[in-house]
């Protein structure tokens, strides 16, 4: 009778761990890019070193193969007599393990600014965009980076140059997410 019940109990932690969905870390490094060139640069690899590179955030989360890992990378921004209000980006990522040992993903992503106040006004309405990305998918290939532009814009800087006349220069900025996958207990490789 022991026999059966030793028997009944390792069948069913084996049927638990074949159940179990595989677990996947989830590398999301978000950051604010601002360039003079409409197109991303080439190498990626070492950006936070980069002029003009803000990091949001750069976290890192498990979660199991299907499910859902959030990152957020915001803050409050308290308007008088409005209240506070949440600004920043939010991330939702779904990865999941495919059967060729490749990653694919479904992300969404909220990116809100806060803009300023209307005018004319006495109440001080503020100003909020909200830019939503949602439903991008793909495939990666296990701790091969992915990048994904979130949010675009555009704006005019003034330079100011000792000596010389002042002049304008349109400034690109981009909200991306570079996130890399890795199977929990395999660690991913960087580039």
């Amino acid at each position: 009778m022991k026999i059966f019940t030793c028997l009944a109990i390792a069948a069913a932690f084996t049927a638990s761990a074949i159940a179990a969905p595989k677990t996947i870390l989830v590398d999301a490094q978000l950051v604010e890019l601002a360039t003079n060139k409409d197109s991303l640069p080439k190498d990626l690899s070492k950006i936070t070193e980069r002029k003009g590179v803000d990091v949001l955030t750069f976290p890192r989360q498990k979660t199991p193969s299907g499910r859902v890992a959030k990152f957020s990378a915001t803050r409050e921004v308290t308007v008088p007599r409005k209240g506070a209000f949440e600004v920043g980006v939010v991330l939702t990522v779904r990865p999941a393990l495919a059967d060729d040992g490749r990653i694919r993903y479904s992300v969404d992503a909220d990116a809100t600014t806060f803009e300023g106040f209307f005018t004319p006004s006495s109440s001080q309405a503020p100003i909020f965009k909200t830019v939503r990305a949602v439903g991008i998918e793909g495939e990666a290939e296990i701790g091969k980076p992915v990048v994904l532009v979130l949010s675009k814009w555009q704006d005019e800087q003034t330079i100011v140059e000792s000596g010389k006349p002042n002049r304008t220069a349109l400034i690109h900025r981009r909200v991306i997410a570079i996130l890399t996958f890795s199977q929990a207990g395999i660690s991913a490789k960087h580039p």
